[in-house]
Formats: structure tokens, sequence, C-alpha cells
């Protein structure tokens, strides 16, 4: 099934692995689901990322991919 996942849900799965949104973000991208942003979601994101969590974007300036130590699933945000 193709799930388009929200920007709210997107944003706080990334600011946090210990809450629904990123249950939520885990289940629409796993299999048999197809997890799917919209280039409307990735505009946002910059656009809310660079005004309210500046240096979350990349505090050490090393990569672009987030990995979650808890489940070791990758998220890119393509900026």
């Amino acid at each position: 099934m193709r799930v388009l996942i929200d920007t709210n849900v997107l944003i706080s799965a990334a600011l946090s692995a210990n809450g629904i949104p990123y249950q939520a973000y885990v289940k629409a991208a796993s299999y048999p689901n197809h997890g799917l942003i919209c280039e409307q979601n990735v505009d946002e994101m910059k656009r809310i990322f660079n005004k309210k969590f500046p240096k979350r974007l990349y505090p050490s300036q090393q990569t672009k991919t987030g990995r979650n130590h808890k489940s070791g699933m990758q998220m890119t945000v393509p900026f």
C-alpha cells in the first residue's frame, strides 16, 4: 500500500524516535507499505527545520542522513 507521510509526522519522527510519530513513520515505510513524501513535504520540512531547528539539521556537518540508534532504520531528508 502506498502511504503519503504527513510533514508533521516526518518532523516529529526526525526529532524523536520515542514517540507515536516515529512508530507511524516506521510502519508507513516498512513492507508491505511504501512510504511516500512529495515535493511540498520536502519544501515544508526545509522551511520548518531552518526556522525552528537550525542546529538539528547537521549538528556535526558529517552527513545529511540520520540513523536511529534503536532500530538502525535510516531517515534521509534530501535537502
